[in-house]
């Protein structure tokens, strides 16, 4: 059997706390990075008669953020709508109108989450083990915001709205930008047409 020495005691107690809490915290952000999707429609639209789509006409949207402002982004996203909406069988008609019209809407905001943390490690002279300790964890972080619209073409009403909620990732390379927002846009317009409707 191989002893330690107290300094080597202590030492490897330190190591084996920072590795755990390194653990904990690694399972906490990735529990705050679960994106969220939610839906709202209207129960009395008809939707498996919807079979075309167009944009609404409206002015671009102006949003004073310049990671919004973009038409880079702006551009992948309505590429990404269109494929999916063409995936689940809609098309745009050769002459308006459509029996439905779709736009989006974009938002980022400062999130701030807290975590107690009530685990530890106690270290003393000749022996090591678990106590309990009260931290609090804040993870303070960018939440972006896609919100995806279906509105009647006859009434301009709204008859659909898809939202997902995500956290935001800044360095990330053009082909990882594409693949977000087609998965995002995907998930939102999983649930277009409702399922009670289809």
């Amino acid at each position: 059997m191989y002893l330690l020495s107290d300094s080597q005691e202590i030492q490897y107690g330190r190591s084996f706390s920072r590795c755990c809490l390194g653990l904990l915290l690694a399972v906490l952000v990735a529990g705050c990075a679960v994106k969220r999707t939610s839906v709202d429609y209207d129960s009395a639209i008809n939707f498996a008669s919807l079979k075309t789509y167009q944009w609404v006409n409206s002015p671009k949207k102006i949003y004073n953020d310049p990671r919004l402002d973009n038409d880079l982004l702006q551009g992948r996203i309505e590429q990404a709508i269109h494929q999916t909406l063409q995936s689940k069988g809609f098309s745009q008609p050769e002459q308006p109108p459509a029996d439905f019209e779709v736009t989006y809407h974009l938002a980022i905001e400062k999130r701030v989450e807290t975590e107690q943390i009530r685990t530890g490690f106690g270290v003393h002279q000749g022996w090591w083990g678990w106590g309990v300790s009260n931290d609090v964890m804040v993870d303070q972080y960018d939440e972006g915001t896609l919100m995806i619209d279906i509105l009647s073409s006859v009434s301009k009403k709204l008859i659909w709205r898809g939202t997902i909620k995500y956290r935001v990732r800044e360095r990330v390379s053009v082909a990882q930008q594409q693949t977000l927002v087609n998965q995002r846009v995907a998930e939102v317009l999983a649930n277009f047409p409702p399922t009670s409707a289809q």
